[in-house]
């Protein structure tokens, strides 16, 4: 009778909990890691609307084009890049809201301006910059850069637990494990918590208009699949 009948009846008596973290199946074991990489934020994105409302488009579209000028120079001049201010969204139609009794809102145009904050340091002068210009920002978001560094920590950390796993099954079934068959990644989650600003309306920000609720950290987390070969 050869070994591999013998482990996989092992397996079959074994608890469904057990079953879940490795198999052996065709002379070959399989097992799984998981591992994580936490790394702080380091880039912010601000969200500001922008509404401008006039009697027809083109002065509608020039009192937004107005306010954006107004706020990508005054972001500028804290050391803000031009490139990292953009407007993705721009709507300019008709006012169906407006009253029936004037013409002064008949045509909307609305924009939302996104400010990207590669230098947290300048997060804070930036959202005083926008409170003082009456442009207050639905919310700041943060994540990191690249998650290329952190997803490569996470994956190495899974792939030190699964062959750290794989030598103790070996050593508690008495088999011996060969080469590695195969590696894959299986899985790649962000699951970052505690990434938005919070606003609260307290009077100006420099007298405590906003709280802000910085990420103490960005998790990244990853799972891989590791198959060894078992030495006869």
């Amino acid at each position: 009778m050869t070994r591999l009948p013998f482990l996989l009846l092992f397996l079959l008596c074994t608890s469904t909990i057990v079953a879940q973290y490795y198999s052996v199946k065709d002379n070959s074991l399989m097992v799984f890691g998981n591992g994580e990489s936490i790394t702080p934020a380091n880039q912010a994105k601000i969200r500001i609307p922008i509404e401008a409302q006039a009697s027809s488009l083109a002065q509608s579209l020039e009192k937004a084009k107005q306010t954006v000028n107004t706020l990508t120079s005054s972001l500028h001049s804290i050391g803000i890049p031009l490139s990292d201010i953009e407007t993705p969204h721009f709507s300019n139609t008709k006012n169906v809201n407006a009253s029936i009794f004037t013409s002064k809102k008949d045509f909307i145009t609305e924009l939302d301006l996104i400010v990207t904050i590669n230098n947290l340091e300048l997060l804070e002068n930036a959202i005083i910059i926008l409170a003082d210009l009456k442009a207050e920002p639905t919310n700041v978001t943060f994540q990191l850069k690249s998650i290329d560094s952190a997803k490569a920590r996470a994956i190495e950390q899974a792939t030190s637990q699964a062959t750290l796993k794989a030598k103790t099954i070996a050593a508690q079934l008495g088999i011996s494990l060969g080469k590695i068959i195969s590696v894959e990644d299986i899985g790649i989650s962000d699951v970052s918590a505690q990434n938005v600003m919070v606003f609260a309306n307290r009077g100006y920000l420099n007298s405590g208009r906003y709280q802000a609720l910085y990420p103490e950290k960005q998790v990244i987390k990853a799972s891989v699949r590791l198959v060894y070969s078992l030495n006869q």
